[in-house]
Parts: C-alpha cells; structure tokens; sequence
C-alpha cells in the first residue's frame, strides 16, 4: 500500500511539472520564433545597411559613441541612400529601447539620418529613442530619417540632440517627408540649425498628420522656419506644442509652424517660444508665420515676437492669407509684444483664466492649473514617450529582458526560466493538493 501511495505521488509530482513546462515552451516559441531581426549593438546598427527590406528591432539600450571615430571623423553611414532600390523598406521597432551617442558628420551629402531614405517600402518607425545625437548634413536631413516617402508611420519615438545642415528640409526627427503617413506620441529636444523649411520636429511635411507630439530647444533656418514645423502642406496638426525658440532671416517664421497651406488644419495646439530674425525679414507670427487658406482653430501663443523692422507681424499669424477666419485662438499681448494680427489678444492674467476658453474642451482636451505650464493651458492626457529606461510595461518585455543592457540574450531567458519556474512550480503543487484532497 505505502509503495502504490509513493507511487501515485511521483506520478503526481510529475503532473506539476507538466504546466510550467508548457508555459515555459509558449514563451520560449513566442520569444524565439519572432520574425525580427535583433539588434544589440552599434555594429549590428551599421549592417543594417546589408539587408534594407528586413524588418528590424532593438534587444536594448545600444551606446554609439565610438561612431564619432568611423570613417575617418564622417561618423555612423545612414541606413540606405536615395538610389533605389537602395532605400530602406523595412520596419524598426525599438521596443522602447534607446541607441545614444550616435555620430554622423557629412555636410556634402543629403538625405542624412540614422535611416537616409525610406521611399518604396512599408517602413515605420515605433517606440525608438536616440539621445545625444550630434548629425550634420547637407539638405533633408533629420534625427530619425533624412528623407522619408514612403506614406507610414513614426510612433513613440523620441530624438535628444543636435540636428545641423547647410541646405534645406531639416528637422529634429524627419527632414522631408512626403506621401502621407502619421506622427504621433513623438518629440524633439535640442538645436536644429538650417535653411529654408527648417522645424523642431519636421522640416518639410506634405500631407502628414501630426498629433500628441512636441518640441523643445531651439530652431534656427532663413526662410519658412518653425518650432514645431517648417513647412506643412495638408492634413492636421492636433494635441501638440512646441516650447522652441525660433529664429530665421527671411519670411514665415512661426512658433509652431512657418508656413501652412490650404488644406491644413492647425487645432488644439499652442506655441511658447519667442520668434527672432536676423538681417532683416517679414510675416513672423506667434503660432504661425504665413497662412495661406490653413483652418486655425483652438490656439494659442505666448511667445514674444521680434517686429523691430518686420514688414508683416502678428502675436498669432504673421501672414494670413485666409478667406476662413481664425477661431477660437489667441495671444499674449503682453508677453509677445503687439496686438497685431489674427487671434485675440489678451492679457497674461486673461491668458491663465479658463473663462477667457469659450468653447475650449476642458474634460477631455485641456487643463489649466497654475502650478502647470506656468498657469497656461495644457494638454490633459498627453502621454510622452519617455523611454530612457528601456521598458515598455509589455509582460513578455519583463519575462525576457531582465538585466541591464550589456546582459546577454541567454542570460536573461535562463534568468527568466528560474524566476519562472519558482513562481509556478509552487502554484502548481497547491492546485494538486486541493484536487487531491476533492477527490
């Protein structure tokens, strides 16, 4: 009798066993048989360049700072080149992972970015940070992509640096991006220094919906100059900010856009950095620098506005150009400097009471509060991808990336399959023993 209980015993001992081995496989298979190709280092980053249709992902933080010793001082090569087929036509996913440090010293060449040109594939770009970036070119050129027209996607993305060109189409993620596509949830933080259609977050966009996205730092370009965007042509800018000072020398330098064709619809968004030019210059606007036939609704602006020997001024547009009135915006007149142009003015007490907002949302859009953006309104649910930890909250992200980023692939899947085991093994004993004792 006692061997047949011992027997029955191991046999259930055995049973156990049986469900966290399971639930080790699915996660194993989940975790291995993934149709990306890992990348966790600056080197694998560089060979990139050896497959541009494969889709890519970070296994963790990469640190680039020996790219400023490549290629003879020229720094990091970009991800593919304007000759097709030679453009990139893959995904990048940084599974909230950051590459820091990244160099790229080329100011004769265009289309310059960790990925040069994106064009004939399906190439988005999620949950990717670059912090002290340092990225000089020639024209088109951005944090995350010189030249982007392929009509996809950039989602939670981030880029912390220095973005400089001595041509034109620059911005703090993407230089020129044409055919559509969305940006959501991203920002810029630093200096972007160029020429014409020169923007904290994009340079040149033609029919790109921006919302939930910002920029802060300093941009500085000639002609069609913005804090947020240089040039935009189409679709919405929505829920987004810029806190960038602006600086140009010719026309249409704004403090969220520079200049906004037909077709495009600036609402529930605000600027806060001054606008300056030098050598002269004309239509610098608060929010906007030159509107032609643009929707401009829910705005504000706060920055002061340079109009020392400008030709055209306005605390909110400069230009505007529009048989469509401006709704629903205003200005600081005191903290810009004029009373000029489309919007209302109002003062800085004014400015930071809610009942000066008519028709402003502030359940679900916005939020005033004195303590918050220095009592002027802000976004109420505005979620910033800050990533630098290197953590997305995804349960298979925590199962599998234990350790720092130096940890090794397998190390961090054995340590997992311990922890794991602990877990469950324990949970699976107590369920047996309460079967046992129902039966």
């Amino acid at each position: 009798m006692k061997r047949k209980d011992n027997l029955n015993r191991i046999s259930n001992n055995k049973k156990n066993l049986v469900f966290p081995l399971i639930i080790m496989f699915f996660l194993f298979f989940i975790s291995f048989t993934s149709s990306l190709t890992s990348i966790s280092n600056c080197t694998q980053l560089q060979d990139m360049n050896n497959n541009l249709v494969e889709d890519y992902e970070l296994s963790n933080n990469i640190d680039c700072s020996d790219t400023i010793n490549w290629n003879n001082g020229s720094g990091f090569l970009p991800i593919g080149n304007e000759t097709q087929p030679f453009d990139f036509q893959g995904n990048l996913n940084g599974n909230n992972f950051n590459i820091s440090n990244l160099y790229i010293n080329r100011p004769s060449m265009n289309s310059i970015g960790l990925i040069s040109f994106s064009q004939t594939g399906i190439s988005n770009i999620n949950n990717l940070g670059l912090i002290n970036i340092n990225i000089t070119g020639a024209g088109n050129v951005g944090g995350l992509i010189g030249y982007k027209d392929d009509g996809r996607n950039i989602i939670n993305s981030f880029v912390i640096g220095t973005i400089n060109a001595n041509g034109g189409n620059v911005g703090g993620l993407v230089g020129l991006w044409e055919s559509g596509g969305i940006i959501n949830n991203s920002y810029f933080i630093g200096n972007v220094n160029g020429t014409s259609r020169t923007g904290g977050l994009i340079g040149n966009a033609n029919d790109i919906f921006i919302t939930n996205s910002y920029s802060k730092g300093n941009v500085n370009g000639t002609t069609q100059v913005g804090g947020l965007v240089g040039f935009k042509d189409g679709q919405v800018t929505s829920n987004s900010y810029s806190n960038s000072n602006v600086n140009g020398n010719s026309d249409y330098i704004g403090g969220l856009i520079g200049y906004s064709t037909f077709a495009t619809l600036i609402n529930n968004s605000y600027a806060t950095g001054n606008i300056d030019y030098a050598d002269g210059g004309g239509a610098l606007g608060g929010l906007v620098g030159g509107n032609d036939n643009g929707l401009i609704t829910f705005t504000y602006s706060t920055g002061f506005v340079n109009t020392t020997d400008a030709s055209i001024f306005g605390g909110l547009i400069g230009d505007d150009n529009t048989a469509t009135p401006t709704t629903d915006s205003y200005f600081d007149l005191n903290t810009s400097g004029t009373s000029s142009g489309a919007g209302t003015p109002k003062t800085t007490a004014e400015m930071k009471n809610q009942s000066t907002y008519v028709g402003w949302d502030f359940t679900n859009i916005w939020n005033i509060h004195p303590t918050i953006n220095d009592g002027y309104p802000s976004f109420t649910a505005f979620v910033e991808p800050e990533y630098q930890k290197g953590t997305s909250g995804d349960l298979l992200d925590f199962i599998f990336n234990f350790g720092t980023e130096d940890t090794p692939l397998w190390f961090r899947f054995l340590l997992s399959f311990v922890i794991i085991m602990i877990i469950l093994i324990p949970i699976s004993y107590y369920l047996n023993e309460l079967h046992n004792k129902g039966k």
